[in-house]
């Protein structure tokens, strides 16, 4: 009974020892919390302004993104693992993904896009071998143009032999530069 009476005694005492103690480590957790609250804030207002520039940024230099994103050949781009760079410089690493983008494409695509870039870069492949009527039709284009392109420079160089031998050059290297090669089918 004495022990009764005791604790009845000592209950308020250390009912508010208990409250303050869980008063202080409630209030420090609540400090802590809205501490962090403020940081994760910050940060989400930074990555969103950074979403931002990045968004407008890929707008500037893929203006027609939101079309060809939703290309035919995603499916097949997703599905192919990335091609391992031979360094880490950007360039090497865009010539890697170009040849991740290649060989997504069915084989006369690429064979095209091929035929279109060595006439960009002024190689021409002569293991290419034309076996449809659209490559055989392009080649036929291009050859065309580029007789015409030379019939003009040789009359050009024939015609001003009498002349100086200064404005022979520079008018044929005006007639080449004044055309361009015929359009890309589709175009």
């Amino acid at each position: 009974q004495r022990e009764v009476e005791e604790l009845k005694r000592k209950h308020p005492a250390q009912i508010q020892r208990l409250s303050a103690t869980l008063q202080g480590k409630f209030a420090q957790r609540a400090e802590d919390l809205r501490e962090q609250l403020l940081h994760v804030s910050s940060e989400n207002d930074q990555l969103n302004k950074d979403l931002r520039h990045l968004s407008g940024s890929a707008s500037a230099w893929f203006p027609n993104f939101s079309t060809y994103k939703v290309s035919m050949f995603r499916e097949f781009l997703e599905k192919m693992p990335p091609e391992p760079a031979t360094s880490d410089t950007p360039e090497a690493q865009m010539a890697a993904d170009f040849g991740r983008v290649l060989s997504a494409l069915p084989v006369e695509t690429r064979r095209r896009v091929g035929y279109y870039i060595s006439s960009l870069l002024g190689l021409r492949s002569t293991r290419m071998t034309p076996d449809s009527v659209e490559a055989l039709t392009e080649c036929r284009d291009h050859n065309a143009w580029k007789i015409e392109q030379l019939t003009a420079r040789l009359q050009d160089l024939k015609g001003s032999r009498a002349g100086s031998k200064e404005a022979p050059q520079q008018r044929a290297s005006n007639i080449v530069t004044a055309e361009e090669p015929p359009p890309l089918p589709g175009q």
